[in-house]
């Protein structure tokens, strides 16, 4: 998908009010081939379901203090 039309999803999903957040993985696209990478996004996406459905937000907040909810 290219960035372009993720930035639309994720702007609609603002727009309607859901509980959205997005991290761009600088120089991938909707594949990320970067072994590196693909862990943090791994990760991102791991500690984004901690702490919006366990309520464990630390490794979020330790990844992206910039974006503490």
């Amino acid at each position: 998908m290219p960035v372009g039309e993720s930035l639309q999803y994720y702007a609609a999903l603002k727009i309607l009010g859901k509980d959205v957040e997005m991290v761009l993985v600088n120089g991938e696209n909707h594949h990320i081939l970067d072994y590196k990478k693909r862990i943090e996004w791994h990760n991102t996406i791991m500690s984004w379901f901690d702490m919006k459905l366990k309520n464990q937000p630390q490794h979020w907040n330790e990844m992206y203090p910039d974006k503490n909810l």
